[in-house]
């Protein structure tokens, strides 16, 4: 079954001329011209066969009895709050916010907390971008790798002690766990357990506890390209996860990053204290170019196999050089 690992719903917002379900991807390694002259059909692309489907060993462990449950999570459960999302029209409202202000004020606008209730960017959009980083495999090993003694590797010692009490048929000797620990399959079914339990317990997941950290600790920034002719990129890794103690990308502001459509990225950022934001504010503010190329190109680097646009003529939307810090305060000049 082939399984996508960035859902359909979201790569049509870079949809081609071609249609609403079309769009031009380009192979990471050669982006000077789409894979396919007309674009390709997002029901093809950016997707692995069975990468979320439990095999018999992994049924074992009690993860889930279906085969397709984290597939099924992901089809009915995060691509339907997405919808909530795009039909909340997120961009017009941003675009209104801008159009209605004094022409004589320039730079960023903040939104009230309480203006956020009732929409899904109080909690959907969050745990969408949450999940969408922890769907690919690849992100959730750099988030074990993070983890002072490995994450993994401690949940796979405590599942072991407790089977060794309640399941000793299926409990692992110490010599044996400590192969184990090193089989990336074994993590694997670990990583698709986790999945399931963001569906099983809504309420108290790996999912609700990261949201909770997020919540608390940031504020959700849009930046909208406007008029601009420089557009977001689509990648098959969209979430650029450059928060906590080890930055992955030294030149890009602590934070997180997320494009939602070619003209629209969704970030949770950490502001300074003497900034006047409260808890559950917003921030919305108009991204300059070279920024957006930036975005682009940590985009386009950290992908796996593909990235997508709207055009077949993706070079001039990503840049090779760094982002400056002046640049960076200039779009918050006013906030």
């Amino acid at each position: 079954m082939y399984c996508h690992i960035v859902p359909q719903v979201y790569q049509k917002a870079w949809h081609s001329r071609f249609g609403e379900a079309n769009v031009f991807y380009f192979d990471k390694n050669d982006l000077t011209k789409p894979q396919k002259k007309q674009g390709g059909n997002v029901e093809k692309n950016m997707g692995i066969k069975d990468e979320y489907i439990l095999d018999s060993s992994e049924s074992i462990y009690e993860i889930d009895p279906s085969p397709k449950a984290v597939e099924d999570f992901f089809s009915h459960g995060m691509e339907n709050s997405w919808n909530d999302v795009l039909e909340s029209n997120l961009e017009t409202w941003i675009a209104e916010i801008f159009s209605n202000r004094d022409p004589n004020v320039k730079g960023s606008i903040a939104i009230e907390a309480k203006d956020l209730e009732g929409t899904p960017y109080k909690r959907k959009l969050h745990e969408h971008i949450i999940l969408q980083y922890i769907r690919v495999f690849e992100n959730f090993l750099e988030i074990d790798k993070m983890t002072n003694g490995g994450l993994v590797d401690f949940i796979i010692f405590v599942v072991n002690e407790i089977c060794k009490t309640d399941h000793p048929e299926i409990s692992i000797s110490d010599a044996n766990l400590s192969i184990i620990i090193q089989d990336e399959k074994y993590k694997k079914s670990i990583w698709k357990s986790i999945l399931v339990d963001c569906q099983k317990r809504p309420d108290d997941n790996y999912l609700s506890k990261v949201y909770n950290l997020l919540i608390s600790q940031g504020n959700l920034t849009f930046f909208w390209s406007g008029n601009s002719k420089v557009k977001y990129i689509l990648s098959d890794r969209p979430v650029i996860w450059n928060a906590g103690k080890v930055k992955r990308y030294e030149h890009l502001e602590s934070g997180i990053f997320f494009p939602i459509s070619p003209t629209m990225l969704v970030a949770h950022l950490k502001y300074r204290d003497d900034t006047p934001l409260n808890t559950g504010d917003a921030v919305c503010l108009p991204a300059n170019d070279n920024f957006i190329k930036y975005i682009n190109h940590i985009l386009h680097i950290q992908s796996n196999k593909q990235v997508g646009f709207s055009d077949g003529n993706i070079l001039p939307h990503i840049s090779q050089s760094p982002f400056s810090q002046n640049e960076w305060e200039s779009m918050f000049n006013q906030l």
